[in-house]
């Protein structure tokens, strides 16, 4: 899976869709603009938090499961608190689910002939 794609599962990605689709349903957007929209909706979050994003957050909890595939890492974590630069701490009573990816193609290895 693309890691962009990950901004498409989000609250506003999903929110997105849903307009999206709702669009295409009713017949006041063709569906190749509806993915080209999604796709430059996935572009356009890479960069700017590649790009303008630099701050940085501290988060600690309970970690109630976790899992690592392809570079991507999934966390639910329990009674999670978070603390931002310059911000107070901010605790969570339910469960967050925290997804995270390497914010570059990991690197192949060579082929040894």
């Amino acid at each position: 899976m693309s890691s962009q794609i990950f901004y498409q599962q989000s609250s506003i990605g999903q929110a997105l869709i849903d307009t999206l689709d709702d669009m295409v349903q009713d017949g006041s957007l063709e569906p190749q603009v509806a993915a080209r929209t999604l796709q430059e909706f996935d572009k356009s979050l890479s960069e700017a938090f590649r790009t303008k994003v630099r701050a940085k957050a501290t988060i600690k909890g309970k970690v109630d499961y976790f899992r690592g595939c392809d570079d991507v890492w999934t966390f639910v974590l329990e009674q999670a608190t978070f603390k931002f630069e310059r911000s107070e701490v901010v605790t969570s009573n339910e469960s967050i689910k925290l997804v995270a990816s390497a914010s570059q193609a990991p690197a192949r290895e060579k082929e040894h002939k």
